[in-house]
């Protein structure tokens, strides 16, 4: 007999839990859309061509980051182990939701450098949450 073999109920309980973070990787996708609106408006950012490109990143460094990760994760796990890799990439997006989640603590603690440098202090908004976004996706 091949001991090799995984019980049924088993099976379906490791898929279910492979399931969560596809999941979740598939609304965050999608999720943003609902509420750029309302970031255009709490940032003030302009709608002109610099407030709209800026927002649109949040929904492109996601996805970029979310593609490119497939590859490297997929070769990391050859070295490592799936589970290892699993267990890192749903690391990263806890840590980058929460980066998402207190964007707004972080951020002013780079509103001073913002000003020193002459840049646009709302931006350091909407650089945090580029950067939490892009942590999330991989």
């Amino acid at each position: 007999m091949n001991e090799n073999i995984i019980p049924t109920r088993r099976l379906w309980v490791i898929i279910g839990l492979v399931c969560v973070p596809v999941f979740l990787g598939s609304v965050d996708l999608t999720v943003v859309s609902a509420f750029l609106p309302t970031l255009i408006l709490e940032l003030r950012l302009p709608v002109g061509a610099g407030g709209i490109s800026g927002v649109s990143w949040i929904l492109t460094s996601y996805l970029l980051m979310y593609s490119v990760s497939l590859f490297i994760m997929g070769r990391v796990s050859d070295f490592i182990g799936r589970r290892w890799a699993f267990t890192i990439c749903l690391i990263l997006y806890v840590v980058g939701a929460s980066i998402v989640i207190s964007y707004d603590s972080i951020a002013q603690d780079l509103i001073t450098t913002y000003l020193r440098n002459g840049l646009d202090p709302n931006s350091a908004f909407l650089h945090v949450i580029l950067v939490g976004r892009g942590i999330q996706a991989l």
